[in-house]
């Protein structure tokens, strides 16, 4: 909910859902123009986001390793603009 309207709707227990729901809309378009090859990457890519679509790491660890050193970052980053700004008064 803190992520609402976006990415947050992307991010709540039905997105296996919304995304089966996405893709067979899809399908049956390209179905109905005619387009058998793209009818069929689109219900492929229902395969694609329950297998291939799961990550090999763990979103959550990396961001909070992202956030640790972001944090790191900005620490070691006041250090300089503090002395740069000591140099430029003298």
């Amino acid at each position: 909910e803190d992520f609402d309207p976006y990415p947050g709707c992307f991010l709540k227990e039905d997105l296996d859902e919304k995304i089966y729901r996405s893709c067979e809309m899809l399908a049956i378009e390209y179905l109905s123009e005619g387009d058998r090859e793209g009818c069929r990457e689109s219900l492929n890519n229902i395969v694609l986001s329950r297998i291939e679509a799961l990550p090999k790491f763990d979103p959550f660890q990396n961001l909070l390793a992202l956030q640790r050193d972001w944090e790191e970052m900005m620490t070691h980053t006041r250090g300089i603009s503090e002395l740069r700004d000591m140099i430029l008064e003298e």
